[in-house]
């Protein structure tokens, strides 16, 4: 509240992504809003949990243009590269407004919904290594398959020191190849072998 009180306009053009997972037994429960990702990595390969939102996707660009919104040159109303996030209130309307629209779906009624994606995936201990959830801003600095890999390299180890060396190494290098005022995050989570 103190950042709303202080910078009223401001806050109402701040947002932000998400991505969270829920491990329940074998099942992987992964919900997302935006463009940060989580995959499993193997050991030569990796499964992308989350998709991203943007206005430019089939369906988004759908939903966008059922309630009115428009998507140029891939951003809704021509200025935001997401079509989902919490925040920008700039993009949202009042309950009212919302059920006038869409009343049998109400989060989706939004031009910036913030509705997550689930999905489900089963994780195999046999052949699956390491669980990343991971900020736009590393994929956009990185080929992902070079950061799985430099990755899956430290994870090696059983020191969490070396680990979590190996993540700053990550986030270091993507805020020098991508300097912008936003931030980055990496979260590593090894699946225990059998």
């Amino acid at each position: 509240m103190a950042f709303y009180s202080d910078n009223p306009q401001l806050a109402l053009t701040c947002g932000a992504t998400m991505c969270g997972i829920l491990l329940l037994g074998e099942a992987l429960i992964c919900f997302n809003l935006g463009e940060s990702r989580a995959v499993v990595v193997k050991e030569s390969s990796f499964i992308r949990l989350s998709t991203d939102h943007l206005p430019g996707r089939p369906d988004e660009k759908e939903r966008i243009q059922k309630i009115g919104g428009i998507v140029k040159d891939g951003r809704l109303n021509g200025k935001m590269d997401i079509s989902r996030c919490f925040g920008q209130f700039e993009y949202k309307e009042t309950m009212q407004h919302r059920q006038l629209k869409l009343y049998n779906d109400p989060g989706n009624a939004q031009l910036l919904s913030c509705d997550p994606e689930i999905t489900v995936y089963f994780i195999n201990q046999q052949e699956d290594d390491l669980i990343l959830l991971y900020t736009s801003r590393l994929y956009e600095s990185f080929q992902e398959e070079r950061m799985f890999g430099y990755i899956q390299h430290q994870a090696r180890t059983d020191d969490p020191k070396d680990i979590e060396l190996g993540l700053d190494v990550i986030v270091k290098e993507g805020t020098k190849l991508n300097p912008v005022c936003d931030n980055m995050t990496v979260l590593l989570i090894k699946i225990p072998k059998p």
